[in-house]
Formats: C-alpha cells, structure tokens, sequence
C-alpha cells in the first residue's frame, strides 16, 4: 500500500511527522526547483529521518 503524506511544512503536522518517520518505509523527499530553499531543508529533514528510524549516519 502506497500513502502519501504532504504537510507542505506546515507546522501543525510537526507532532504527527515522527510518527509517520518512524512506521514509515521509504521516503520521497520533494522541493522546488523555483525556490532553492526547499532543496536546501531536505538535509534536515533527511536527518530528522534518521533520528527518529534510530539509523546511524
């Protein structure tokens, strides 16, 4: 089964995010190729991915 979460961001999923990190199994990381700061928070959340699947970098 395939389910897509999009926050967008916004903040009131931030409680919710971990949660879904944590049962999740694979992750597609989108961003804007018309706003470069989308592209440059993939790192973060790229580690808060790992934080919460507890996967050693």
């Amino acid at each position: 089964m395939l389910e897509i979460l999009d926050t967008a961001g916004t903040e009131q999923f931030t409680a919710m995010r971990d949660l879904y990190m944590k049962n999740g199994q694979g992750f597609i990381l989108v961003y804007s190729i018309i706003a470069s700061a989308t592209f440059d928070e993939l790192t973060d959340l790229q580690r808060q991915i790992l934080r919460v699947k507890d996967v050693d970098q």
